[in-house]
Parts: structure tokens; C-alpha cells; sequence
């Protein structure tokens, strides 16, 4: 009996430190990532568009600028969606924009739902161009079905609800939590950990 108890639990210490190892590969931590949202105060945005439907992205580029008047720099985030249509959002509030630092490789995130599992949020950075040349700036652009994006420098294209190229290239993804929901929204949080 004592046996088969040692053997159960070697399994589920095993079966843990597989979902951690899956869980920390999946995750990316090359370029912090702090990007903070309240869509409650923002009900039709287009981020919260996105994060209540299957199947839909959007590109989140984030400006800073530094403010005299505030401890905190102020963030201006344009928002784009595959159809081309686009909204600017100013962060006005301190507690808005004390949740942004970083944002990824170039201050640029693709954030949405996936068919099968759940949030996404990606870095809009090609990552075969950043781990294979000198710089950040490789800009993914909108596939034709708008659940892909591709790079016209090394011309892979990404399928977003699986976040990852043919050739098996993975996008560089982060963790996405959303307390909220359809009617009145609540907080995104997009981070390394």
C-alpha cells in the first residue's frame, strides 16, 4: 500500500513539474512586458471588443509621454482591428497610467480571444526577426482572414489562435488575466508573470 502511494505521488510531483515547464516555455520573458487596462472605463473600447469575442485581435500600440504635473507619464494607446478600423484611447487618470511600463520588445501587443483557449496576448514583434537580427522593430502586420499576422521581412505568417508559424516559430507571448465581463467590464492585465 505504502507502494502505490510513493508511486501516486512521484506522478503528480512529475504531472506539476511538467505543467510548470510547459507553462514557463510558454510564456515569454526576453523584454517586460507591464501593461495594464480597465475596461470598465472604457466599455466600447475595441481592446474589450476583443477580449469578449472568439476569433478576434486587435494591435495595442502604446506612446508615452512625460508629464510635469504628474508622477506618472501619460499613455496613449491606438488600438487597430483587421477590418482597419482604429480608436485612440488617452490614459487620464494616475492609476491608469501607473499600469503601463514596458510594454514587450517596441511597446506594441496583440491582444484578443482565441477560438479554443481563451485570452491571448502576444507581442506584435515578429520573433524569428528579433531573435535573428540587431533591433525591435519588426512590426507584424493583419493576415487576410484577420486570425493571422505576418512578417514582411522573413515572410512567415502566424496563426493567432495558436500563436505559432508552419514552420512550428512561436509568438512571443504573455500572460493575460481579465477579471471582468461583457456588461461592465473590469481589469486586463497583460505581464511576464
Amino acid at each position: 500500500m505504502m507502494r502505490k502511494i510513493l508511486l501516486l505521488s512521484s506522478m503528480v510531483t512529475a504531472l506539476a513539474a511538467c505543467t510548470t515547464d510547459e507553462a514557463q516555455n510558454r510564456y515569454s520573458t526576453e523584454y517586460p512586458c507591464t501593461f495594464r487596462f480597465d475596461t470598465s472605463l472604457h466599455l466600447t473600447s475595441l481592446i474589450k471588443v476583443a477580449l469578449d469575442n472568439p476569433s478576434t485581435y486587435v494591435f495595442v500600440d502604446v506612446k508615452t509621454e512625460k508629464q510635469q504635473t504628474s508622477a506618472y507619464s501619460l499613455h496613449k494607446l491606438t488600438v487597430s482591428m483587421p477590418d482597419g478600423s482604429t480608436e485612440a484611447i488617452t490614459l487620464t487618470t494616475d492609476k491608469e497610467n501607473a499600469g503601463i511600463g514596458n510594454v514587450g520588445a517596441n511597446q506594441s501587443l496583440i491582444i484578443g480571444t482565441s477560438a479554443f483557449d481563451g485570452w491571448r496576448a502576444y507581442d506584435r514583434m515578429c520573433p524569428y526577426c528579433l531573435d535573428h537580427n540587431t533591433g525591435t522593430n519588426f512590426p507584424l502586420a493583419w493576415g487576410s482572414n484577420g486570425s493571422s499576422v505576418s512578417c514582411s521581412r522573413c515572410q512567415r505568417t502566424y496563426e493567432l489562435n495558436y500563436g505559432n508559424s508552419t514552420d512550428g516559430i512561436r509568438l512571443k507571448e504573455y500572460r493575460i488575466r481579465y477579471e471582468g465581463n461583457t456588461l461592465s467590464g473590469g481589469l486586463l492585465r497583460v505581464t511576464n508573470g
